[in-house]
């Protein structure tokens, strides 16, 4: 699978996601002109504010020159490339896996700042927070670790805890802008040969629904939480 065609899988499957399509910024994309790396985001922003809170989530992808090589021509054509073998002699290959990174956003007007909350509310915000991102609307999959076959771990999914954007004013005072949730997930992709009777890898079009199954309530859960972060007076 090369570039275009994940990009096409991406948003087929983010159309097919149930997210709030009408707040979805089209796919950004960005070319690393030393690297040729390629970055791309997506943002779902949510019309209704959370309390003082505008909600948004953002999805990403970087694309790198490596896995550009790989895909210009079939997975038999990199090997010769790279080790001029016989086909008897090949090296036997992975299946290619993609970070896709996942960030859950919510930030106050330009302006209005709120209070910086106490510790005791920010504990318990967070402990709520991450309780029901991981066990009532995950945000990760089940698997997040497997063996690997030379008997290490392999991350397949990680999340971060939630950090702030604070801002400290002329009088000393401290105030909140925004917090953040980041996490990311392996997609994995397949590879191309030059025998088309051969049993093809999984496409990446089931996880990639799968995470943006799972988005939609986390994203509502993270929305609904926020509430309790603000001051309510």
């Amino acid at each position: 699978m090369n570039y275009d065609e994940f990009k096409e899988t991406w948003s087929l499957a983010l159309q097919e996601s149930g997210l709030p399509i009408g707040g979805v910024t089209p796919l950004e994309e960005r070319l690393d002109l030393r690297t040729t790396d390629r970055h791309c985001k997506t943002y779902v922003h949510m019309f209704d504010t959370a309390g003082a809170f505008h909600v948004a989530l953002e999805l990403g992808f970087r694309w790198d020159a490596l896995q550009t090589a790989r895909t210009r021509s079939t997975e038999d054509d990199m090997v010769r490339q790279l080790f001029g073998l016989d086909r008897a002699t090949y090296p036997r290959t992975v299946v290619p896996w993609l970070r896709v990174d996942v960030t859950l956003h919510a930030s106050t007007e330009w302006g209005k700042e709120i209070p910086l909350p106490s510790v005791e509310v920010w504990r318990g915000w967070a402990r709520e927070t991450i309780g029901r991102l991981e066990n009532v609307e995950p945000l990760l999959p089940i698997e997040q670790v497997r063996e690997s076959r030379s008997g290490g771990l392999e991350i397949l999914a990680w999340r971060g805890e939630p950090e702030l954007d604070v801002y400290c004013r002329r009088d000393g005072a401290l105030v909140l802008r925004g917090v953040e949730i980041a996490a990311w997930q392996a997609i994995h992709l397949p590879r191309t040969w030059d025998d088309s009777d051969r049993k093809p890898d999984q496409g990446p079009d089931a996880q990639l629904a799968a995470l943006y199954r799972r988005l939609k309530p986390a994203l509502q859960a993270w929305t609904a939480a926020l509430d309790h972060l603000a001051p309510t007076n």
